[in-house]
């Protein structure tokens, strides 16, 4: 469908264009910008099959519009349209894996679309204008088209899930939230149990632990235990593997809150109530809980390690006494910690996690 609306989109602008008519083509394209802007907020609160069709109709009149700019004022317009196709598939497919990876959710608002058709239709501005190296209009250009597209057909993707352009998840488990209490009940009775073991109100080693644990994969073995990770067992199946591994990411991640926290403080942990409502909100937008399994454990695991290895200078910086490095790096580890309460979460209550509780 979309193919079909990107050829229709260009054989309308070539009626109206006249070639390489650099102005004619950037007013056009500014134009198309704005329009695709309209329909999105028109029809992000809308369903139904009308709605589908003028979604896919926006993302390909954008497409075209990025385009028709290329072959205006760029060396490849010839060819762009099959590019820019290609690369949507791509960028909604990694899409796609952050929402897998209990990264993003597939919620939308209206006032998504705002940022890239008015960052797209700046950059054509300044092509026009000739105030700024072409080369890096055009590929901003390009990547502003990519994102409004991609918004358009997340839009029609959660029309076809949920019966809503926004994706509102109204049919998400009911009972998540309360499962979710108890497996973020689970993280912290573990936590609890590595202050029984010496050397637990140290920063350094605790993000040095976590460093190691996020570094490891399923064929972890015993040889990588410490004495205090003994508690939790171990099985050789692949899903208790996983699910043992976030287990022991997750108890330090709440520790390490604590020893970040300022003295004056009272040195709070991070509030139960918070982080679970947060989780349930996260599985809630990422409609995980429909699916019949959960692939996306790689990838979640693997951001978990980046967001973690981030904050080795942050934590530098806050044990020089840094509050407000502190404050950032609690507020990286609440949110990791947000998104692992899901992701153990997926594990235990998806088919091939079913055998993973305990440990």
């Amino acid at each position: 469908m979309l193919d079909d609306c990107l050829a229709a989109e260009g054989a309308r602008r070539g009626e109206l264009l006249a070639p390489h008519d650099r102005a004619a083509a950037a007013s056009w394209a500014r134009q198309a910008f704005a329009r695709a802007e309209r329909t999105v907020r028109q029809r992000i609160n809308s369903g139904g099959e009308t709605a589908r069709e003028d979604l896919v109709a926006t993302a390909a009149e954008v497409l075209d519009a990025c385009a028709a700019v290329w072959q205006a004022f760029g060396p490849a317009g010839g060819t762009r349209r099959m590019h820019l196709t290609a690369a949507l598939g791509r960028h909604v497919a990694e899409h796609d894996g952050l929402v897998l990876a209990v990264e993003v959710g597939c919620r939308l608002d209206p006032e998504t679309a705002a940022a890239p058709a008015g960052a797209a239709r700046r950059g054509i501005e300044q092509l026009d204008e000739g105030a700024s190296d072409p080369a890096t209009d055009l590929l901003a250009l390009e990547h502003n088209t990519l994102v409004l597209a991609a918004i358009a057909i997340r839009a029609t993707q959660n029309i076809d899930a949920t019966g809503c352009a926004n994706g509102h998840a109204g049919r998400a488990r009911l009972s998540a939230p309360a499962s979710l209490q108890a497996t973020f009940a689970e993280i912290c009775g573990h936590a609890r149990s590595l202050l029984e073991y010496p050397c637990r109100g140290d920063i350094a080693a605790l993000l040095s632990e976590c460093l190691i644990i996020a570094s490891s994969s399923t064929s972890l073995g015993p040889s990588s235990q410490t004495a205090a990770d003994a508690v939790t067992g171990q099985t050789d199946d692949e899903s208790r593997q996983w699910r043992r591994c976030r287990l022991r990411l997750g108890a330090r991640e709440p520790l390490l809150c604590r020893e970040l926290e300022a003295p004056s403080s009272g040195r709070c942990d991070p509030g139960r109530n918070e982080i679970v409502a947060t989780a349930a909100r996260i599985l809630a937008d990422t409609r995980l809980t429909e699916h019949a399994g959960y692939s996306g454990v790689c990838v979640a695991w693997a951001n978990q390690g980046a967001a973690l290895g981030a904050l080795i200078p942050v934590c530098a910086r806050a044990l020089r006494g840094d509050l407000d490095a502190q404050h950032a790096a609690r507020r990286t580890l609440i949110d990791r910690l947000a998104r692992a309460v899901p992701m153990l979460w997926l594990i235990e209550h998806t088919p091939t996690g079913q055998d993973s509780a305990g440990g």
